[in-house]
């Protein structure tokens, strides 16, 4: 009936109950955001992967061999977007998640540049033009945003994402649902609820412009995570974990344990 009556698909809204996500990864790595889906039990159309690196590729290829690459965020434009639209024109929710590059911001980079000065961290000013041209390509299904970024940025670098993006991140912490701190500022377009397990605080409470924070709170397996014959001491979680780079001189001003315990 809605479709008798409207010009052109969308033009009326369906109340549908089966909902078909499109999941569009920019700076999509190993595709955490289609695994995500997968654990929640969504629907899928299909998964448009945005990622340079060609390992993280053979990665997501070997999982989701049907996902769609795109070499360079830069290489999205408005004729890209309009293709996925006729591919993908089952889809009732378009989600766009971003990871954007934070070497110009991460606080364990004492050479850092900056959100904007950083050729690799200021990449994030694609993601707002890609949803927009999802948003006008799209007029059908709901077109969402997801970003996520480093809490250890300072306040200068949060306020400019901020302005760019439009919106306040909340400050989220993967500790309670693991066994290592994993601090992010996750930014999204839609309202977070309380469930078992999930708190919201509103503000910022610190010095970065935050919309709040979001604690995660569940049973943790530690035999999930740690190889057989090794416990964990206590309760606490550990650092966060980054990526080994290994070099024959030691590097200036290097982030090493002493900058991860406190007395």
């Amino acid at each position: 009936m809605a479709a008798s009556l409207s010009q052109v698909w969308g033009d009326l809204p369906e109340e549908v109950e089966f909902c078909q996500v499109l999941s569009i990864g920019l700076f999509d790595g190993i595709g955490a955001l289609r695994v995500a889906l997968d654990i929640l039990g969504a629907s899928c159309c299909g998964h448009i992967s945005v990622e340079r690196s060609e390992e993280a590729r053979r990665v997501l290829e070997a999982n989701f061999p049907d996902c769609e690459h795109v070499d360079d965020v830069a290489l999205v434009d408005e004729a890209m977007v309009q293709s996925w639209a006729l591919k993908y024109n089952s889809a009732s929710l378009v989600l766009v998640g971003a990871g954007p590059p934070c070497q110009g911001v991460s606080g364990l980079n004492s050479d850092r540049k900056g959100a904007l000065k950083d050729e690799r961290s200021k990449l994030f000013t694609h993601v707002p033009r890609v949803t927009q041209l999802c948003r006008v390509h799209f007029p059908w299904a709901q077109v969402q945003g997801l970003t996520e970024n480093v809490a250890s940025m300072d306040a200068k670098d949060c306020a400019v994402m901020n302005s760019v993006f439009g919106m306040e991140p909340w400050f989220i912490d993967a500790d309670g649902i693991g066994l290592a701190h994993r601090p992010r500022l996750c930014g999204c377009d839609w309202e977070f609820c309380e469930a078992e397990g999930v708190e919201i605080y509103l503000g910022s409470g610190g010095k970065l412009p935050l919309k709040g924070q979001v604690d995660l709170r569940t049973r943790v397996d530690t035999s999930a995570f740690l190889e057989p014959g090794y416990t964990k001491g206590d309760d606490k979680a550990f650092p966060t974990f980054t990526t080994s780079r290994p070099s024959p001189v030691p590097l200036r001003r290097p982030a090493g344990l002493k900058d991860l315990f406190t007395p």
